[in-house]
């Protein structure tokens, strides 16, 4: 029979299914016999083997985790990147609703430069009219080559009326 005492069912020798497997390689190889028919410690062997399938298990189990896991890691960014794009149209929303705000904005100035323009055109009128007395007094004045009373002056300040 084959020295099995290297080869601890548990423990640091037993730490993965490939390590296992190794184990029963070796134990077949030191097996005794001739050719291929060999003696094998039979309680040995298939200790190593059920360790090996035990292992192969829960590495199967500890990779399905794994997947488990990575899908929901997937699962989360997927959500956080809809959760951007949510927050994104939120904000185009509110930049449009911004615009709309840019657009009263707009329309109020154009209405008081309206105002403005008016009021100046309105005042122009006036300054033009001023500025006519003005001249036609100036102009009396020059006719008569003396100075006028006030009732020539109020009358020519005040003709266009």
């Amino acid at each position: 029979m084959a020295d099995v005492t290297n080869f601890p069912a548990d423990g640091p020798g037993a730490t993965d299914a490939l390590t296992t497997l190794a184990e029963v390689e070796a134990l077949l190889h030191r097996s005794r016999g001739l050719g291929a028919r060999a003696v094998v410690d039979r309680h040995a062997a298939l200790g190593r083997l059920a360790s090996a399938r035990d292992l192969f298990g829960a590495e199967l189990r500890e990779a399905r985790d794994v997947l488990r896991d990575r899908d929901a890691i997937i699962e989360e960014g997927r959500q956080a990147a809809e959760q951007l794009r949510a927050e994104a149209r939120a904000d185009r929303t509110r930049q449009l609703t911004g615009s709309e705000a840019g657009e009263e904005a707009r329309r109020v100035l154009a209405e008081a430069t309206d105002f403005a323009e008016r009021s100046l055109a309105e005042l122009e009128v006036v300054l033009q009219r001023v500025l006519s007395s003005i001249t036609r007094a100036r102009t009396q004045l020059d006719k008569e080559g003396s100075p006028i009373g006030a009732d020539a002056l109020h009358t020519a300040l005040h003709d266009d009326e």
